[in-house]
């Protein structure tokens, strides 16, 4: 029986954590026909990763390329692995995520039964005893692949897989939002546009650590304010678009803060709501021409 290989790429800044990343890619449950490529793009200005990248594939015999991406822009890391791989197929996880045993077997059976170019899983957030109640009720920091009407227009790099032969010279990440984030957002969006198909896969899980950072509202709303820029600008293909995701934004940022307002005592109620109208703040700053601003990293 032939083979196919799945590249994974992941790309890496400065994280111990990697390594325990990496032993969960050593634990996967893969049919016997499927084959591993580990690609990790360094994208620190010095190749930080690269001792713990050699001490990982003796110890957990994975076939790694390491590869040093510099730096400070998450964008060329990625580029980097897309260019690299070698598999039929090319999966994405972040170096703070632990893959569940299945991860990758699961990805791989939606995407052959679905006939789908890209799919994506679900991350879910690990939180430390000192999380704020209203955080761990409302799981916010879970990354959750969404459909819009039944149709998966755009996915994530936290977890992913696509197959290689849809990539074209022109189909890589932005390099103008590798320190803003959306990156992968944009690029999953270029792919539907491009008329692949893109499904979930509930089952194929991860989880992440949630820092320490990213513990507090101004994170959050920092992320949910880009989320809604990102979202924007690609759903915004004409004027008429523009005008209506301008409208609708409009008014439900002022029915998020009026909801935030009735939310009494309930600070998980409230939060919930603030963010969601900062989340249409955002789109409606993109349409007046706001850039996103970089928010994890300097």
């Amino acid at each position: 029986m032939s083979k196919e290989t799945v590249s994974v790429c992941i790309a890496t800044y400065r994280r111990p954590s990697l390594r325990e990343c990496l032993a969960s890619i050593a634990e996967q449950k893969l049919p016997d026909n499927i084959q591993l490529q580990i690609i990790i793009a360094d994208n620190d200005i010095v190749p930080s990763a690269q001792v713990l990248v050699a001490e990982a594939a003796v110890n957990f015999n994975l076939p790694i390329i390491y590869l040093h991406a510099p730096a400070n822009n998450i964008s060329l890391a990625r580029n980097a692995g897309l260019d690299a791989a070698q598999g039929e197929w090319v999966a994405f996880i972040d170096d703070d995520e632990i893959a569940q045993p299945d991860w990758l077997a699961a990805l791989l059976s939606k995407a052959k039964t679905e006939k789908a170019d890209a799919v994506f899983g679900p991350a879910l957030a690990v939180y430390p005893e000192t999380a704020p109640n209203w955080m761990q009720d409302l799981r916010i920091h879970d990354n959750i692949p969404k459909s819009r009407g039944g149709v998966v227009q755009t996915g994530h790099c936290c977890n992913g897989l696509m197959r290689r032969n849809v990539l074209s010279e022109d189909l890589r990440f932005d390099l103008s939002l590798g320190q803003s984030g959306g990156e992968d957002s944009a690029f999953f969006f270029a792919l539907f546009h491009r008329g692949g198909k893109l499904a979930i896969a509930n089952d194929a899980v991860v989880k992440e650590a949630v820092a320490k950072d990213r513990l507090n509202f101004d994170f959050l709303a920092a992320r949910a304010r880009r989320a809604g820029q990102s979202y924007a600008r690609h759903a915004a293909k004409s004027k008429l678009a523009m005008i209506y995701i301008a409208l609708l934004a409009g008014v439900k940022s002022l029915y998020c803060a009026l909801r935030a307002k009735l939310a009494g005592k309930s600070e998980a109620a409230k939060n919930y709501w603030r963010l969601r109208g900062v989340f249409h703040s955002g789109a409606l700053s993109t349409l007046w021409g706001e850039k996103e601003r970089q928010i994890y990293r300097s």
